[in-house]
């Protein structure tokens, strides 16, 4: 009797710890010791503290994120996020989306004289502007350009040194010193505000009119007149001032005419690139001579 208890007893044991072998126990993963530890980022979150109450960042077993803490977690701007780093919940900045990827993605901000590059998204339509045809210092003209840095569009401007006053250093920098029929150039910094000013649509001899122009000669500007005997009207087609002057082309022009032969561009679309040796992104149209000359951009 004894030894078939003692048999069942064995039995029943053998029985018990196969079951208990068969079994997986879930392993109980202690807390973090330190608030602000974490692996991932998911490990970490904002909020207020369970504890204290107070708004506080750092390992989610110590965040109530129910109860949240807008300005201090992402900040006014929403400018703020919370990332493991080095094993450490830490409050970052978001850094924005990069503008740029290489140099061709930016354009010149402003149509005249340029200070600033923008993505080519961003970038000013220019097709109907008309630009001096000055080099000015401290702008994207004459050698300045646009380059992608660190995912921002940069503006490289010119070295230029703005000419002494009374002084020039190419023919861009002298103008007529009279609004009509100059006789005599000076440099842009004292070129006459002729905006209000009506003139005779003559050529006039002896003048600056229908051929005459301004060069730049040994830091000087020089009046070249033309070679008229006597007054005689402006021939059709011609030109007295910029302002008489319009692109010939709806898109990328390359060349000008005068207004009475503006083309249509009412229900054209252009592309928003700047095109090399056009008028886009600062070339323009001037009234030289009596013709409009198209001034090109040098990209």
């Amino acid at each position: 009797m004894k030894i078939r208890n003692a048999i069942i007893l064995l039995i029943v044991l053998v029985f018990s710890l196969s079951l208990l072998a068969g079994c997986k126990q879930t392993p109980i993963t202690p807390p973090p010791v330190n608030e602000k530890s974490c692996v991932s980022d998911s490990d970490c979150a904002c909020g207020k503290h369970k504890s204290s109450g107070e708004c506080f960042f750092g390992n989610k077993a110590f965040v109530n994120v129910e109860d949240q803490c807008p300005d201090f977690c992402t900040g006014i701007a929403a400018h703020l996020e919370i990332k493991c780093i080095d094993k450490e919940c830490k409050q970052v900045r978001i850094e924005p989306a990069a503008e740029c990827a290489t140099d061709n993605d930016c354009k010149p901000g402003q149509c005249c004289h340029p200070t600033t590059c923008v993505p080519g998204t961003e970038q000013p339509e220019c097709a109907a502007v008309s630009c001096d045809a000055s080099c000015q210092a401290g702008t994207l003209d004459c050698g300045g350009s646009c380059t992608c840095e660190d995912g921002k569009c940069t503006a490289n401007l010119n070295n230029i040194t703005p000419p002494t006053s009374g002084k020039c250093t190419t023919d861009s920098d002298c103008v007529a010193s009279e609004c009509c029929h100059p006789t005599q150039c000076v440099t842009t910094d004292k070129q006459p505000d002729c905006a209000a000013v009506s003139c005779t649509a003559v050529c006039a001899p002896g003048t600056l009119d229908c051929g005459g122009s301004c060069t730049c000669e040994n830091e000087e500007c020089i009046a070249n007149l033309n070679d008229y005997t006597q007054e005689e009207p402006i021939p059709t087609g011609a030109c007295t001032t910029d302002d008489d002057c319009v692109p010939a082309e709806c898109c990328h022009a390359a060349e000008c005419t005068t207004k009475d032969n503006k083309p249509d561009c009412t229900a054209v679309l252009c592309s928003q690139e700047c095109r090399g040796q056009t008028m886009d992104c600062g070339g323009f149209c001037a009234c030289i001579g009596g013709r409009c000359i198209a001034e090109l951009n040098d990209l």
